[in-house]
Parts: structure tokens; C-alpha cells; sequence
């Protein structure tokens, strides 16, 4: 049986796509081993979207080059992002490459494998870079019988048409590409089946979910889940605001499943910045669709990407962004320094800032943002809340954690036996990033 490592960078998709290969491994009988060492094959699913996350790829595969020296026979695959940005070039940088491979071609790893560790050569001789298939290959999704936990991951789409000058998503994802509704319902089902309470719905930019197809819009996809049986709770990233319309802010109104959180980055509070950076709205027209989300929805949870130091963003630039975290009271953010991204318009702009100021602004952002977010927190006080109880605490073996509807992260005393069940917890402190509870009642 061949032992496979698997290591995984990046974001939700990444993730999820490597749930997925897990499945797909164990399926054409391979099984996971708990180090590079330990192993025939070692996988490493990449992301690209930042610098950072980047060079801890480039740092992993110098690493396990030397792992290779010390054992000819290992195999070693790079998939994901960069190997999608990279290409060949990847396997010319580091000689021990044996094959790439990216999200569409996760189902035919095994047989590649086999293939692989059967030859004599085993020197990069093998990618597996499709091009972007017009429909989802339901390979890609394998039947995994074994019980989930309370909350799963659920791709209904991939790719982006949004050309946003700083992102190198449309180039290693690809253009936009909706699974059959009728796939991702059966999925739904199966998944609630198994034990799964909360479904999280992915994709690079969900609002536009069947835009290119005759199948379903995304509201109506929200609206059949939300008939679901033993479904409770639909949370979904990422949403571009440009694509958040009225048919979707209803869902939070209406919709007995949809949860009032909402995930939407706005990346600048400058007009001129969020036009460089081609978002296609305003900062008029975001404040317009959170003042419609709180109509709907008024105790909806808001939370954002923030990206300082965007080629030529000035002090008034970098005051306008906190300005409007001021002004919308996002529950959380995730906040960046720009980096340069291979492949997109930013990269070659003039302009671009100084790391030190750069440093400087990121760390300024996250102080007004870290205080806004207590605030929220701090609020919760006294409230009792419907957590869903997720798994046993980190910190203690006597408690447990579960998430609000407004996915805060919630502790508190309970046994395992509470996993996967959504009870009432009265909130009696906020710490910096999660809120301490009591079983309520």
C-alpha cells in the first residue's frame, strides 16, 4: 500500500480540495502517513494568492529535496496554485519534482502514482495542468461514507471573471464554472445524512453561481438547501460586492438556514484605490449594500479583507479605509500588506509603497480593527446564544467549542457527548478573539 503524505497551504478551497483528495487516496488504496518521513509520496497543495503563503512552498520543496537525497525512491507532487503559476518552471527550479497537478485533476492522482513509482526514471515526468473543464467531473466529488462532524465544506463553483489588477485567482483557477445544482443538492443531502449540521458553501465568488449555465441562480441554490431536512445552518465565501444584489440580501430576511454572517471583502475605503485595483464598485455603493443587509438582516454580522500599501495608496488613501472600518463595524477582518502577484496588472504598476510603510499602515489597520471587533464581542455579554458545538476545546480536555449564528467562536464546560449538537450558552466573557460560555438552562 503505498503511504502518502499530504500537506496543505492556503485558503478554504484548498482545504476542502484536499479533503476531497484524502477520499480520492484511500479510494484507490493508498493511506495517509503522519510525516515526510514516513512516507512513499509526499503531496504538497499550494496557494499563490499572497506572497507569503508562496514561499513556504519554495522553503517545503528545498526540504524535501534534501529528503530526497537521503531516499531516491520518494515521490514528490505539487499541485495547487503555484503549480498552476508556475508550470514547468517549477520542476526546473527544483530537480526533485516528479509531477504537478492542479483542482481538476485530483481524481486521477492514484493511477499517476502508480504509474510514477513503477518507473525507472522518476524525474518530472508527469504534469497533470488541465485545462478548465465547461462542467464540473463529479470524479472530482467521491462518495465518502465515513461520519463528518458538525460542519463541512461544500464547492458549488470555481474560478473568477472578476479581473481584479492584484489577483492571480482568474490565472490559476481559472474563468467561472458552477456544478449542477442537482449534484450539490445530492451532496447535501448525503453530507447532512452523515451527521453534518452546518454547510459551508464555496467558491471564488459564490453570487455568481450559474450566471454561465441554464441551472439555477444562487439565491434559488440557497432557497432548495434551505429545505434540506436536518439542515440547520448555511454559511458561504467569498462574495464579491459587485454581484451582492437584492435577490440575495432577501435570503438572509427569509431563509431559516441562511446565517446572519456575511463574509464581504472590500479590500479599500478609497475611490481611487478600489479603482486601481479594478473591484468595480465604490465605497458609496458598499456602504448602500450593508445599509440593505441590516434592513434585512439587523443583526448581521459583517466581517472583510483589507489590503494596505496598494501601489500609490497615500496617507488620505490609507484614511479613507479607516473611515469606513469605522463606519461599517465589521465583527472581524483579515488584513494584508499588497504584494506583488506574478501574472496581474499591479505588478508592473508605478507607485508601489515601501515595506516599511506598508508595515506601518497593516499595523495601524489592525489596531482599529482588533478594537472594533472587541467591541462586538463585548456586546455578546449576557446573551444566551445557539452554539453549534463543533469539537472538544484546544485548551482544556472539560470543554468544548462551537460557533454563534454570527460564527463567534464560542468555550465553554461541556462533554464531548455535546459535539454536534446546537444548545443555548449564556455568554459570560469576551477574550480577544473567541467569548467564554455557560450552558444556559
Amino acid at each position: 500500500m503505498i503511504r502518502v503524505y499530504l500537506e496543505v497551504y492556503g485558503c478554504q478551497m484548498n482545504e476542502d480540495d484536499a479533503s476531497r483528495l484524502t477520499t480520492i487516496l484511500e479510494q484507490g488504496g493508498c493511506m495517509l502517513a503522519e510525516s515526510p518521513e514516513l512516507a512513499d509520496v509526499v503531496l504538497l497543495h499550494t496557494c499563490s494568492v499572497r506572497e507569503k503563503p508562496e514561499q513556504r512552498v519554495y522553503a517545503f520543496a528545498n526540504r524535501m529535496q534534501w529528503l530526497k537525497r537521503k531516499n531516491p525512491g520518494l515521490v514528490l507532487g505539487i499541485g495547487g496554485c503555484v503549480a498552476k503559476q508556475e508550470g514547468r518552471a517549477l520542476l526546473e527550479r527544483f530537480w526533485g519534482i516528479d509531477f504537478l497537478f492542479d483542482s481538476y485533476s485530483l481524481h486521477k492522482i492514484p493511477e499517476l502514482l502508480r504509474a510514477v513509482r513503477e518507473s525507472s526514471s522518476h524525474v518530472a515526468m508527469n504534469t497533470m495542468l488541465m485545462d478548465q473543464p465547461e462542467d464540473f467531473d463529479e470524479s472530482l466529488f467521491p462518495c465518502n461514507n465515513k461520519t463528518h462532524g458538525p460542519t463541512a465544506f461544500l464547492t458549488i463553483m470555481q474560478g473568477c471573471d472578476h479581473k481584479c489588477s492584484f489577483c492571480i485567482v482568474p490565472h490559476v483557477r481559472g474563468p467561472e464554472v458552477s456544478r449542477s445544482s442537482r449534484a450539490i443538492l445530492m451532496h447535501a443531502r448525503r453530507l447532512v445524512g452523515q451527521g453534518v449540521r452546518e454547510l459551508v458553501l464555496l467558491g471564488q465568488n459564490v453570487n455568481r453561481y450559474g450566471k454561465h449555465t441554464q441551472d439555477i441562480t444562487f439565491p434559488e441554490l440557497l432557497r432548495e438547501l434551505d429545505r434540506i431536512p436536518g439542515l440547520e445552518r448555511i454559511r458561504f465565501t467569498t462574495s464579491n460586492p459587485t454581484d451582492a444584489d437584492d435577490s440575495l440580501v432577501e435570503c438572509f430576511a427569509s431563509l431559516r438556514t441562511v446565517c446572519p454572517h456575511l463574509h464581504l471583502p472590500v479590500q479599500s475605503g478609497s475611490d481611487r484605490i478600489l479603482g486601481l485595483m479594478r473591484r468595480g464598485y465604490t465605497r458609496k455603493d458598499y456602504l448602500a449594500i450593508v445599509e440593505r443587509l441590516r434592513q434585512a438582516r439587523p443583526d448581521i454580522a459583517l466581517t472583510t479583507d483589507l489590503i494596505v500599501g496598494f501601489p500609490t495608496e497615500t496617507d488620505e488613501d490609507f484614511q479613507s479605509t479607516l473611515r469606513l472600518v469605522e463606519e461599517v463595524g465589521f465583527d472581524s477582518s483579515f488584513s494584508f500588506k499588497y504584494s506583488k502577484r506574478p501574472l496581474t496588472e499591479a505588478e508592473k504598476m508605478e507607485g508601489q509603497v515601501s515595506k516599511e510603510v506598508k508595515e506601518e499602515r497593516l499595523a495601524i489597520l489592525q489596531d482599529v480593527t482588533q478594537r472594533i471587533a472587541q467591541k462586538s464581542l463585548l456586546k455578546a455579554i449576557g446573551s444566551s446564544q445557539e452554539v453549534l458545538v463543533e469539537k472538544p476545546s484546544k485548551m482544556s480536555k472539560e470543554e468544548v467549542m462551537g460557533r454563534t449564528l454570527h460564527n463567534k467562536a464560542v468555550v465553554f464546560f461541556g462533554n464531548q457527548s455535546l459535539v454536534g449538537k446546537i444548545v443555548p450558552v449564556l455568554i459570560i466573557e469576551a477574550l480577544r478573539h473567541t467569548l467564554r460560555g455557560q450552558l444556559d438552562g
